[in-house]
């Protein structure tokens, strides 16, 4: 394993404490037995972005203050856009990119230490990176799979848990799926709790022009073959604002999405009743959000440890960017009313992230523009939240915190400014 130079770290918001040297025992978290939900986009809101400390109400429910820390992952530099993932046995795993390619790396002692990186992409040109698109990642039990956008084409990467550097296979999904075009940014790689590869992604009809679009899903056993998810619903989905798949514990498929009906950009949930293509299709957000161009700010979805399925997304319904949730109790069927997350006029917050611990613990993320990602908590499943502010290094803020939880784990991994790449542990 490889052991990265020790360093000290900073902070921006007097509630978070940093761990520094041996790590503290671990109090919680992990994954909600559902898997995790990858990569998000991210961009304009609307409203513009602005950095500055983040205020708001919440509540006052759970822990005062979250116990974090913050352990280097890779500080060669030059990084951005990291994804995390956590196998079933616990295995920390964190993709990035540096030059125009995806490595990947993983940890077996709570990311402590970490491997030397591998080379995945060894073919299929160079992905195109932005700040807001990972190479998403998702780990099984025996396989790893990861999604990037390269040269206007998409991609899957698969190989085995332990492969080197040019044993991932190479799946172009376009080069597949002839018959489309595709927005080309935001495919995701899922693996099913059967250890089943799927895709999601966006595509245009050839010949149509860059309209009627929709929401599909490809899965290995049909040969990555796209099949429409968004077509049985009202309107058009959002071209350039990322889906979010989610398989829940009770065996269904939950898509979410930004719609447009008349530049109406609500938020629409698609489920299934068995591990395949979604079937019935809802609005779950009632914002009214009116905005004519699209806003690269699409939905995450992640399923508690009670089986509750929550979604969180931003809109700037208000002229700036804030963040909403909703749940629903019964995989994706029905869902609460939107709820605003610590409400704050003066900032705009947009590329929410998600995940759930073992013991209950919600945490969510979002980018406050120059401040880096801002981290919150919900020890009530999501009924109130409280912030702990933005998180940096000592070399400079992180940049869109990618979360996970999962076999004792809760925390996530992202690039800093100076291109290193962390990993936040709540301890």
């Amino acid at each position: 394993m490889r052991s990265p130079a020790p360093t000290t770290f900073g902070f921006l918001a007097a509630a978070l404490s940093w761990g520094c040297g041996p790590a503290a025992p671990e109090t919680g978290g992990g994954e909600s037995g559902a898997g995790s939900s990858g990569d998000d986009g991210g961009g304009e809101d609307g409203g513009g972005e602005s950095g500055g400390d983040e205020g708001g109400s919440g509540g006052d429910t759970g822990a005062a203050s979250l116990s974090l820390s913050l352990l280097p992952v890779d500080l060669e530099g030059d990084a951005s856009g990291a994804d995390l993932d956590i196998a079933p046995d616990g295995e920390l795993y964190v993709s990035f990119v540096r030059k125009g390619h995806v490595w990947l790396t993983s940890s077996t002692d709570q990311g402590e230490t970490w491997s030397e990186p591998i080379w995945v992409d060894g073919g299929g040109g160079s992905p195109q990176v932005y700040d807001v698109s990972h190479p998403n990642l998702d780990v099984g039990h025996e396989r790893i799979a990861v999604a990037k956008s390269g040269s206007g084409h998409q991609y899957l990467f698969i190989g085995d848990r332990g492969a080197g550097a040019g044993e991932f296979e190479m799946v172009e999904l376009d080069a597949i799926n002839s018959a489309y075009k595709y927005e080309a940014i935001f495919v995701k790689a899922h693996i099913t709790p059967a250890g089943e590869v799927w895709a999601s992604s966006h595509a245009f009809p050839k010949g149509e022009g860059w309209t009627e679009g929709w929401k599909g899903i490809a899965q290995e056993g049909e040969d990555f073959v796209l099949e429409p998810a968004s077509t049985g619903a009202p309107g058009e989905p959002c071209e350039c604002c990322p889906q979010d798949l989610l398989f829940t514990q009770s065996g269904r498929t939950v898509l979410a999405y930004r719609n447009n009906v008349d530049d109406l950009r609500d938020i629409t949930v698609a489920t299934s009743p068995t591990f395949g293509p979604p079937d019935a299709w809802q609005d779950i957000s009632d914002n009214g959000w009116e905005i004519s161009y699209c806003p690269v700010q699409g939905p995450r979805l992640v399923e508690d440890a009670d089986g509750v399925v929550h979604a969180a997304w931003s809109d700037a319904v208000t002229g700036s960017g804030e963040i909403y949730t909703a749940r629903s109790a019964d995989d994706g069927a029905t869902w609460t009313s939107t709820q605003l997350v610590l409400e704050d006029p003066d900032t705009s917050r947009v590329t929410p992230t998600f995940a759930a611990g073992e013991d209950g613990r919600l945490l969510l993320t979002w980018s406050a523009g120059l401040a880096g990602s801002v981290l919150a908590w919900s020890d009530d499943g999501g009924e109130t939240w409280q912030e702990h502010g933005a998180l940096e290094s000592e070399a400079g803020a992180l940049r869109y915190l990618e979360l996970d939880g999962g076999a004792g784990f809760l925390g996530g991994a992202a690039a800093d400014t100076a291109g290193q790449v962390w990993l936040v542990r709540v301890d």
